[in-house]
């Protein structure tokens, strides 16, 4: 058999996640046009060494890579954590109709089976190892399981060495080796128990050091020639490793010995590996411990100091950490040369501002250069969602939410909105690109051991530079940190030259990305939801999905649990019964948040899709062809992966072409999926017609007399007239940058007839309405009143005067438009 392992991305959900390092990584590798992550997830290479030798696997992180899922395969098996488990459903849903086998593990399928398998084949609960070969012998044999659980844990002492050779390693900043699994500690809002267990499990050293030996051979990273100033001498850094434990010095015996092997196999190979790895704030207290750290090159240590209050970290059930010595344990930590990683959690109950801002004085007054600033997360299997279930204090289950960014739970003595303001606020103040340099600066009396030899420095400096250049003119990048960054990295490579001066510009400068990516991000949300850009942000987001053709188009849904979690009225036959609205030509999916708005608002759920557009020289795109497949694609996506069982679809202008084309392809398909069509202004009907009739109309009619002559316009339409010469401006220029596009849409316009299929339409039993905007349109193609009625009845018509062809842009139609879908998808 074939078996794709896949690693699905995050990058379809809202801002940036911090663990993408979108600028770090471009700056670290001096790779700005290359996809470049943290790591790849250690279940994948673990399953693809357990699979029998005469498989066949490939390993895809769509981090770094697109999904081919026209390539043949004959299994595929994917891993997710909470917030990547809808995307994990939309690829599943693509192999799935393709006939191929879907296998779904990972922590957020181990902890919520039950929804993991209304999108998937089977899945894996718990740790893989030793039940995948039974996972591909029973689909070999037709005999998958719903679900698979091992009666134990693996034993690490006979893990199989991870398939390294199938990972695109040089796309990482780090590869994750492993030395043991399991945690002792109950944290309330862990899961590490529930799905590694509480008993420490490790591997032998010389296990780890074979694992890094045969991994090492595979030159997984650029390698680096430093000057080591502790011994004088230049050495090449050639791996960047990451031992991914739950707590690596759980066991302090066996952390020493592990240190004890790396300090020994670098000795023999007379080169450097730098190495990070999570641990309890108390290693700041073992000087043992971090000397042998410390001359074994560990760089970095993440550690979990979630708060600086007592009284929280009990209530959290962390009672390990000690606050009155954090200082001194981080002091400690950092006199070796080793920079703390400190992870934070706001949002308990008993945050205040003033324990926020208590926060911040800690990590200025300690000089701790990373930083995580998370919202508390009631992850699923979590003793803390427990307690919120309990309490009905869940504002979304939604599991695209559940990413440490967003509040999806009812705090505690404060709001929901101020717990959103406290965050941005934090990190603003945190990761600023100045706030990063002062909290960084004086660690160079630590951290200064490796530096650049003088013949390097210049090449150095000329990368980063280039890099910078690159991520400035893709808008990754403010103005004003660039410029700082212009004088500061010429002056730290050059003058200081050393691995942490790379380190600390490459950081402030991601940080910052990251800080006002996510003001940007609460602009929308926090502050009020009664504009049209915060009523879409409390959607599953604009998402981008691929047809089957490899077209990419973007899609946006909002449910009706969502909206009433946001204190919206929603008749429960609206829910899961939502209305897709289709865009005419060149309208992209936020020209329509207008009309979003009034159907959120009148308590509708609301579904859409943005086509293929293209770009401006684009020859390759054939509307005709793509539009329909895209169409065709996402009714599939919204029964498989969101559970629609009705829908009522809004077709504007020329997207009536691809509705008829798609339901015509197989009418039986959709009759009991699609309720009701409302065709806005549909193109196509007998008039005979040329292209320059047509643009000449467009330009004359159109633009002229019904956008910019204030004459001609309807008096209930003269408010409105400054945001609907904005919006036709827009809509011009995106035509004109999409010529090619445009120009085939046109030329389908004029030729495509579209009244004998709309009565072949209605011979299947499909309710078809008509809403006008005048009674005589002739834009894009001309439509009558008398056209419509020779098709329905009136009673399935409404033309509303004065308009011409634009209801998303047009807001004087728009409660006019809304009570005709109201009355046309009334249920009998």
């Amino acid at each position: 058999m074939k078996i794709f392992l896949i690693n699905p991305s995050c990058a379809a959900e809202e801002g940036r996640d911090l663990y993408t390092t979108d600028v770090a990584g471009a700056l670290f590798t001096m790779q700005p046009l290359k996809k470049v992550t943290l790591g790849m997830p250690l279940a994948l290479p673990t399953l693809a060494a357990h699979t029998p030798s005469h498989h066949e696997v490939k390993i895809i992180d769509e981090e770094i890579e697109e999904i081919d899922f026209d390539e043949s395969v004959d299994l595929v098996g994917i891993t997710a954590m909470s917030f990547k488990a809808k995307r994990a459903y939309e690829i599943s849903f693509e192999f799935k109709k393709r006939g191929i086998t879907v296998v779904l593990g990972g922590i957020h399928a181990s902890m919520c089976p039950d929804e993991a398998l209304q999108y998937v084949d089977s899945v894996v609960i718990g740790e893989a190892e030793d039940i995948w070969e039974a996972v591909i012998s029973d689909t070999e044999n037709g005999k998958l399981k719903k679900t698979y659980k091992a009666d134990g844990f693996p034993n690490l002492e006979r893990a199989k060495i991870p398939r390294y050779d199938l990972v695109k390693n040089k796309s990482y900043v780090y590869t994750y080796l492993q030395t043991t699994r399991g945690c002792p500690y109950n944290c309330k809002f862990c899961t590490v128990t529930k799905q590694n267990g509480r008993r420490i499990r490790k591997k032998l050293p010389e296990q780890v050091i074979k694992e890094l030996d045969i991994l090492l051979k595979l030159r997984p990273k650029k390698e680096f020639i430093f000057r080591d100033r502790k011994e004088g001498r230049c050495k090449k850094i050639v791996g960047n490793i990451a031992f991914i434990d739950d707590n690596f010095a759980i066991d302090r015996n066996h952390a020493l010995a592990v240190c004890n092997a790396l300090i020994k196999y670098q000795e023999d190979n007379d080169f450097i590996i730098a190495w990070y790895t999570q641990v309890n704030i108390n290693i700041g207290l073992d000087e043992e411990l971090l000397k042998a750290m410390a001359a074994s090159n560990c760089f970095h240590v993440f550690v979990g100091i979630e708060s600086i209050d007592p009284d929280i970290l009990r209530k959290m059930n962390k009672q390990m950490n000690l606050p009155k010595r954090y200082a001194e344990a981080v002091g400690n930590i950092q006199k070796h040369g080793i920079r703390v990683i400190a992870s934070t959690i706001i949002g308990e109950d008993g945050t205040t501002w003033e324990s926020i801002k208590s926060l911040k004085s800690f990590l200025e007054e300690n000089n701790i250069l990373h930083v995580l600033v998370n919202i508390l997360t009631p992850y699923p299997g979590t003793e803390i969602r427990d307690e919120f279930v309990k309490e009905e204090r869940l504002l979304t289950r939604n599991p695209q939410k559940y990413n440490i960014r967003n509040v999806v739970f009812k705090p505690k003595g404060i709001s929901k909105e101020q717990l959103e303001e406290m965050y941005v606020w934090l990190c603003r103040s945190v990761y600023d690109y100045s706030a990063s340099y002062r909290r960084g600066k004086p660690l160079f009396k630590f951290d200064d051991r490796f530096s650049l030899p003088l013949y390097l420095r210049l090449p150095a400096v000329g990368g980063f530079l280039f890099t910078l250049i690159i991520l400035i003119l893709r808008g990754r990048i403010r103005l004003k940190p660039a410029a700082w960054s212009f004088y500061m990295i010429p002056y730290l490579m050059l003058f200081k030259g050393s691995f942490y001066a790379m380190e600390l510009v490459t950081i402030c400068l991601d940080y910052d990305d990251f800080a006002h990516r996510e003001e940007r991000r609460f602009m929308a949300e926090s502050v009020t939801l009664g504009n049209e850009d915060n009523l879409l942000s409390i959607s599953h987001q604009i998402a981008p999905v691929r047809s089957p053709s490899g077209k990419k188009y973007k899609t946006f849904y909002v449910d009706g649990i969502d909206l009433r979690n946001y204190g919206f009225s929603v008749p429960s036959e609206n829910l899961h019964n939502p209305v897709l609205l289709l865009g005419g030509t060149s309208i992209p999916i936020s020209d329509r948040k207008r009309l979003i708005k009034s159907f959120l608002e009148a308590g509708y759920e609301v579904a859409s899709i943005e086509n293929p557009i293209g770009g401006l020289f684009n020859f390759r795109i054939d509307p005709v062809k793509e539009r329909p497949e895209a169409l065709k694609d996402y009714l599939g996506h919204l029964q498989n992966s969101y559970g629609i069982k009705e829908i009522n679809i809004v077709a504007q202008s020329y997207s009536a072409f691809e509705l008829v084309r798609v339901m015509l392809e197989d009418p039986f398909q959709y009759k009991g999926f699609v309720r009701c069509i409302i065709l806005v202004n549909p193109p196509g009907f007998d008039e005979n017609l040329n292209m320059a009739k047509h643009i000449f109309r467009f330009l004359w009619k159109h633009v002229i007399r019904g956008y910019l002559n204030p004459k001609s316009m309807h008096p209930d339409k003269v408010g409105f007239r400054k945001k609907e010469r904005v919006g036709i401006l827009t809509w011009t220029g995106k035509t004109l940058t999409n010529i090619v596009r445009s120009l085939r849409e046109v030329h389908d316009i004029v030729h495509y007839r579209i009244k004998t299929p709309l009565k072949e339409l209605l011979g299947h039993g499909y309710k078809v309405c008509f809403f006008l905007q005048t009674d005589d349109q002739v834009v894009p193609a001309r439509i009558t009143l008398k056209h419509a009625e020779e098709l329905v009845s009136q009673g399935q018509i409404r033309c509303v005067e004065g308009g011409h062809n634009d209801l998303f842009f047009q807001e004087w139609q728009r409660k006019s438009f809304i009570d005709f879908y109201k009355q046309m998808t009334l249920r009998q």
